[in-house]
C-alpha cells in the first residue's frame, strides 16, 4: 500500500493576520464597554491597524473613532395637495455618502416611501408631512436629520361652473369633493380679473361682463391646512341678446320683416318662422312672404344668435295677427310615375292648375321633404329605402292664395343587402340562406335556388337540400323582397364551391383483439381524394391511417370508430364518421418466461380465453421461422436459437368452439453463452482469472467468486489475487451477462479449481560466467510436478528448462531470473519467480 504525505508551512503573514483578527476582537470589547445610551447614539466605527517588522514581527496596533457623516435638515418642496409630488432636498459636505430617505404622515412612517420624492395620496389628507434622511458612508459614524413638518395635506377638487351664459343670467360654482371641514373661498373672474364683490358660490352676471372670459377660483381657507387654490376648467362667456319684433301686415301675400333687436358683436342670427306652433318650412330668412297655408293663423319669428366661444340662444317674438286669406288657384292632385327601385327616376305629373299659376315641386321621403329635390323628377336614393315617396306641387298666381297638392305615396323603397347560404354542400345536407340586413321593415321574401344557374324545381323555401341531381354543381339563390306596402326588390348569393357525394363509412370485421377490421368508405364523388383515421373511444389511435386495423391487445373492451375525409379541388373538404363498434372482445394474451439463454427452457401461458376453452396447439419459433418439433408448451433453446427472436402461437383447439389463433413474442431474444473457464494469473500474485466470455456480442459481464460454494465478499472483477487463507480450496467463478432486448444469463465455471500452497523459490550460486545457478521450488502443496524456465532480461534462454543454469558469457551484465511452475491435477497452474541477479565476468 502506498502512503500520501502532505506537509503544512506556516508563514508570517498567517501570524500579522490572527494579530489583526484579534485587535477585532479587542476593538469589539470595546464597544461593548460603553455606555448604555449609545446604543440609541449613530453607531461608532473602530479600525484596527497592526504594524509589523521587516522580520513580520507585529510592533503595534493603533484604534481610532470614524468620522461622522456630515448632513444638513432636509427641506421639503412641492404642492401640498393630494395628487401632487413633494420633494425633499438635503446637502451633505461628506463627498460619497449615500442617503436614504423616510417620509411619515403625522408622525407615522409612509410606507414605500423610501425616495426623495413622495406623491401625496388621499391617506395623506389632512396631515402633515415630514421627512427623515440618513447618510452612509464605509468609515464613517452615519447620520440622521428630520424635516420641519408641512401644513395639513388639502384633498382638492377642480370646481365646475354652471347656469345660462348670457347677460342678466345666474352662475353657480361647484367646488366638487375638498378635505372634509375645510373652509372654501370664492373669486370669480372676467378675463383673468377678479370681479369686485363676487366672492360667493352664485354670481349674476353683468353687461360689464358681455363677452368676458368668466371663470371661478376655490380656495382652502382653514387655519392648520396648506392654502390650496384651483380654478374652474369650465367657463362661459356671457353674450347680449334682444326679443326679436315683425312688422308688415299680416295677409296672404304680403312680406313680414323681422328686426332682431341688440345681440354681441359679431354674433351671426337666423331665423325660423312659425304658423301658430309648427315651423314654416323654408322660412329662415329675416323676411316671410306669407303663403296660403298661413292663412288665418298667427306668426311669430325665431331668431338664434351663435358666436364661437359663446352659447348659442334663441329668442321669440311676440305673435301676430291672424293672416288674412286669399282666393285659390284652381289645381288637381299630381301624379307619380317610374319604377319604385333604388337608382330608378321618379316623374311628377302635375295634373290642371288654373291658366297663368306658376308650379314648383318638392319631393319627401315619409313626409320628410327631401334636401334639393324641387324638380319635376327624383332619382331614388339608398338614404330613400324604408320611406314612401311623394311630392307636392305648389301654384301660385298673383291675386290668389297659394295651394299645394301632394299626390298619394309611393310603395316604401326596399334597400336590399347580399344573402349568405351556409351549410354543408353536400348531398344530402341541408342550405339556409340568410337575407342580410334589408330595408327595416322588410323581412316576407320569395326564394329561388339554381344549379349552374338552372332553376331547380319546387326549390322555393329559404333552405335547400341538396340531392343527387345537384351533385357536382355550382349552387345559387335568388330573393325577392315580398312585404306588403314594399317594393320588390331581388338579391343573389352564389356558391364558391361544387355539391360533392359523400357516404358514411362502414366498418367490417370481427371486433376482437388480433382482428382485422376494414373501413368502407361508401360512394363520394368521382375523383375526391380520402383519407383515414381510426379512433379507439373518442382518441385517435395512433398511425392508424390506413383502410384496414389490426386491433391491439390495450382497445379490448374499447368502441372503435373510423374517420373518412375526401378532398378534391373545387369542393368541400368533408369528414364522415361511421357508427361506432361494439367493445372489442378481449382474446387471450398468452405470456413466455423462462430461461432465454441456450440450453435454457422457455413456457407459455396460454393466457385465459373464452369461458370452455382449455384445450390449445402449440408452434414455437425462432425469427418467425418453425422450430422442428417445437410444439409443446415448453422449447428448449439449441444454438441455432442464438439472438433469434422467440415467438409461439397458441392455437385453440376446443371441440364446439372456432379455432382462433394468437402469437405470443418473447420480450427479449437468446442469449449465446458458454461456460466460463478459470486459468492461472500471469502476474506474481498468485492470481486467477475468467477469459473473457465470448457471448453475443455487446453483452455485458458481472463476476462472483466462490471458495468451496461460498461467495468470497467483495471479489467482483474478472481477476482475482488469492490469500494464502484459499490454498488447496476449489474456487469457481460465476459469470452473469445482459444485454438489451436480450435476457440475462448465469453460467458457473465448469471446472472447480484450488489453489496452491507454496513458499517463495530460492536461487542459490554465484552470478558469474563459469557458475551454475540452482534454483529450489520450496515445499508446495503434496504431488506438485514443477517445471522450470530461464530468462535473461526480458528474454527465455533457449533451452534453459532445467532446475540450473550454467551461466555463459553472453549473460554477462543481464539479469537472470527463474520462472517455476507447479502443476497438480485439479489444482490451478501456479507459476512464480526468483532470481533477479546480474552476471559478471
Amino acid at each position: 500500500m502506498r502512503r500520501v504525505h502532505k506537509h503544512a508551512t506556516h508563514t508570517k503573514h498567517a501570524t500579522v493576520t490572527a494579530i489583526l483578527a484579534s485587535a477585532a476582537v479587542a476593538a469589539s470589547l470595546l464597544l461593548a464597554a460603553a455606555p448604555a445610551q449609545a446604543a440609541t447614539a449613530a453607531p461608532m466605527h473602530v479600525a484596527a491597524v497592526a504594524a509589523a517588522s521587516a522580520s513580520g514581527a507585529v510592533e503595534s496596533i493603533t484604534f481610532a473613532a470614524a468620522p461622522k457623516v456630515a448632513l444638513a435638515a432636509p427641506t421639503i418642496t412641492g404642492t401640498q395637495k393630494v395628487g401632487a409630488t413633494l420633494q425633499a432636498s438635503v446637502k451633505t459636505m461628506t463627498k460619497g455618502a449615500a442617503l436614504g430617505y423616510q417620509w411619515y404622515a403625522s408622525g407615522s412612517k409612509i410606507s414605500g416611501a423610501t425616495k426623495s420624492r413622495l406623491l401625496l395620496t388621499s391617506s395623506q389628507a389632512g396631515k402633515a408631512v415630514t421627512v427623515k434622511v440618513t447618510a452612509k458612508k464605509t468609515g464613517y459614524t452615519s447620520a440622521t436629520t428630520a424635516s420641519a413638518a408641512t401644513s395639513k395635506i388639502v384633498k382638492s377638487a377642480i370646481p365646475t361652473v354652471s347656469g345660462t351664459a348670457k347677460v342678466g343670467a345666474t352662475l353657480t360654482a361647484k367646488p366638487g369633493t375638498w378635505t372634509s371641514g375645510v373652509k372654501l373661498a370664492y373669486t370669480w373672474t372676467a378675463n383673468g380679473a377678479a370681479i369686485s364683490g363676487a366672492t360667493k358660490s352664485t354670481f349674476v352676471v353683468k353687461s360689464a361682463q358681455t363677452a368676458k372670459t368668466i371663470r371661478v377660483n376655490v380656495a382652502s381657507a382653514q387655519a392648520g391646512f396648506a392654502k390650496v387654490t384651483e380654478k374652474s376648467t369650465t367657463s362661459v362667456k356671457p353674450a347680449r341678446t334682444s326679443v326679436p319684433t315683425i312688422s308688415g301686415t299680416a295677409k296672404v301675400g304680403s312680406t313680414l320683416t323681422a328686426a332682431p333687436g341688440l345681440w354681441t358683436t359679431g354674433t351671426t342670427l337666423k331665423y325660423q318662422w312659425y304658423a301658430g306652433k309648427d315651423a314654416i318650412a323654408g322660412a329662415t330668412k329675416s323676411t316671410l312672404v306669407l303663403a296660403t297655408k298661413q292663412a288665418g293663423q298667427a306668426i311669430t319669428v325665431k331668431v338664434t344668435g351663435s358666436l364661437t366661444g359663446f352659447t348659442t340662444f334663441t329668442e321669440t317674438s311676440k305673435t301676430t295677427s291672424a293672416v288674412a286669406a286669399l282666393k285659390p288657384v284652381a289645381s288637381t292632385v299630381p301624379t307619380i310615375s317610374g319604377e319604385v327601385a333604388l337608382g330608378s327616376t321618379l316623374t311628377a305629373e302635375p295634373g290642371t292648375w288654373a291658366t297663368g299659376a306658376t308650379l314648383a315641386y318638392q319631393w319627401f321621403a315619409d313626409n320628410v321633404a327631401i334636401s334639393g329635390a324641387t324638380t319635376s323628377t327624383l332619382v331614388i336614393a339608398k338614404e330613400h329605402g324604408g320611406t314612401a315617396l311623394t311630392v307636392t306641387v305648389t301654384g301660385s298666381q298673383t291675386g290668389y292664395a297659394t295651394v299645394a297638392q301632394t299626390s298619394k305615396a309611393t310603395v316604401k323603397v326596399v334597400s336590399s343587402a347580399t344573402p349568405t347560404i351556409t351549410g354543408q354542400t353536400k348531398v344530402g345536407a341541408t342550405l339556409s340562406v340568410t337575407p342580410g340586413a334589408w330595408t327595416s321593415g322588410v323581412s316576407t321574401f320569395d326564394y329561388t335556388w339554381f344549379a349552374n344557374g338552372t332553376p331547380i324545381e319546387d326549390a322555393t323555401s329559404s333552405t335547400l337540400t341538396l340531392t343527387g341531381a345537384q351533385l357536382s354543381k355550382t349552387i345559387a339563390v335568388r330573393l325577392e323582397s315580398a312585404q306588403d306596402g314594399y317594393a320588390q326588390v331581388s338579391a343573389n348569393a352564389t356558391l364558391t364551391v361544387k355539391t360533392a357525394q359523400t357516404s358514411v363509412p362502414t366498418i367490417t370485421g370481427r371486433v376482437k383483439v388480433g382482428e382485422t377490421l376494414t373501413a368502407t368508405p361508401g360512394e363520394w364523388t368521382t375523383g375526391t381524394k380520402l383519407s383515414y383515421q381510426w379512433y379507439a373511444g373518442n382518441a385517435g389511435i395512433a398511425g392508424a391511417r390506413n383502410e384496414t386495423l389490426v386491433i391491439a391487445p390495450k382497445y379490448a373492451g374499447m368502441v372503435l370508430t373510423v374517420k373518412v375525409t375526401g378532398s378534391r379541388t373545387g369542393y368541400t373538404t368533408f369528414t364522415e364518421t361511421s357508427q361506432a363498434t361494439g367493445n372489442v372482445e378481449a382474446t387471450a394474451a398468452p405470456t413466455i418466461s423462462g430461461d432465454t439463454r441456450i440450453g435454457g427452457t422457455l413456457s407459455v401461458d396460454p393466457g385465459t380465453w373464452a369461458e370452455g376453452i382449455t384445450t390449445f396447439t402449440y408452434q414455437w419459433y425462432s425469427d418467425d421461422v418453425a422450430i422442428d418439433g417445437a410444439t409443446s408448451r415448453t422449447v428448449t433453446l439449441a444454438s441455432e436459437q442464438a439472438e433469434a427472436t422467440i415467438s409461439v402461437r397458441v392455437t385453440s383447439a376446443q371441440d364446439g368452439f372456432e379455432s382462433e389463433t394468437v402469437t405470443a413474442t418473447h420480450s427479449v431474444k437468446a442469449l449465446r453463452t458458454e461456460l466460463p473457464t478459470i486459468v492461472g494469473d500471469s502476474g506474481a500474485n498468485r492470481g486467477m482469472y475468467v477469459p473473457v466470455p465470448v457471448w453475443t456480442p455487446g453483452t455485458t459481464f458481472t463476476y462472483e467468486w466462490f471458495a468451496d460454494g461460498v461467495q468470497i465478499e467483495g471479489e467482483t472483477d474478472r481477476f482475482i489475487t488469492l490469500g494464502d487463507d484459499m490454498n488447496d480450496k476449489s474456487v469457481t467463478a460465476q459469470v452473469t451477462g445482459t444485454l438489451a432486448g436480450y435476457g440475462t444469463a448465469t453460467l458457473e465455471s465448469a471446472v472447480a479449481m484450488k489453489h496452491m500452497t507454496t513458499v517463495d523459490p530460492i536461487v542459490e550460486g554465484e552470478p558469474k560466467v563459469g557458475s551454475t545457478l540452482t534454483v529450489t521450488p520450496g515445499v508446495w502443496t503434496t504431488g506438485a510436478v514443477f517445471s522450470y524456465q530461464w530468462f535473461a532480461g526480458y528474454d527465455m534462454i533457449e533451452g534453459a528448462t532445467d532446475s540450473s543454469l550454467l551461466l555463459t558469457a553472453d549473460l554477462v551484465g543481464k539479469n537472470v531470473v527463474v520462472r517455476v511452475t507447479g502443476v497438480i491435477d485439479g489444482y490451478t497452474e501456479t507459476y512464480l519467480w526468483a532470481g533477479n541477479l546480474i552476471v559478471t565476468e
